[in-house]
């Protein structure tokens, strides 16, 4: 009788057809109570739900986790539960997994002064990215209304690591970003921002940034598989 009320569509990630429920863009955990009334949902299958719930949760401990977004209301809000699920008897060994990542290094003020020993955290960055990607998945079957075809791919740039691209490539995500951040954004809440546009060269191509409490994280694109390694400039060319 229970399944004969759930709902029955496409999920958005695998594509698969079958029972499905809401998936939470972004991840729900980012939001304290009360969370905003305009949060964005998309169909997904149960496989896709479960499975992705580890990366959401490491996605958060990431974001909250770290110097540069202290002072956010909603992240400072949001801090403490993340504290607790690191706690949990039910997760002793992903705790475990993330204490062992965290390694002593001396701390600097933003003008150089010296200010103790912490410790820093290593991430793994193929996680962050994952969820990312399933972001910009979702996202484009929000804002168009159906799901990126099979032969196409999401390619992610955290934008920590924009200094470690080729300085061609750098440059032009920051001709992107600077395009991107001349349309209005779309926000849910004071946690999530985001803004995206259409590629001229494609109409599954597109281009992505994301803003997590306050700070610019992630630069996003939609292109075909056999192009995922291209960023295409074509704001330069409009």
């Amino acid at each position: 009788m229970a399944n004969r009320k759930r709902k029955i569509g496409q999920c958005v990630h695998c594509g698969r057809t079958g029972f499905i429920s809401d998936d939470h863009l972004p991840p729900q955990n980012l939001f304290p109570p009360p969370r905003p009334n305009n949060l964005i949902t998309i169909p997904n299958c149960d496989e896709c739900n479960g499975g992705s719930s580890k990366d959401d949760e490491y996605f958060r401990i990431w974001l909250v986790s770290r110097e540069n977004t202290k002072g956010h209301p909603a992240r400072d809000a949001v801090f403490p539960t993340m504290q607790r699920s690191l706690r949990r008897k039910a997760a002793p060994g992903f705790a475990k997994a993330f204490r062992r990542k965290l390694t002593p290094t001396e701390r600097f003020t933003s003008s150089g002064i010296y200010a103790g020993t912490g410790l820093l955290q290593e991430f793994e960055g193929h996680r962050i990215d994952k969820v990312a990607a399933r972001i910009t998945q979702g996202l484009f079957f929000h804002e168009k209304g159906y799901r990126l075809p099979d032969d196409h791919v999401v390619r992610t740039f955290c934008l920590f690591r924009i200094d470690h691209l080729d300085p061609e490539l750098s440059q032009s995500v920051t001709d992107f970003i600077a395009a991107l951040l001349a349309s209005p954004p779309r926000s849910i809440g004071t946690v999530f921002r985001y803004w995206w546009l259409q590629s001229p060269n494609g109409p599954h191509n597109s281009v992505w940034l994301f803003e997590f409490y306050a700070r610019l994280e992630y630069f996003c694109t939609t292109a075909p598989t056999d192009l995922s390694d291209v960023i295409m400039p074509w704001p330069n060319n409009q």
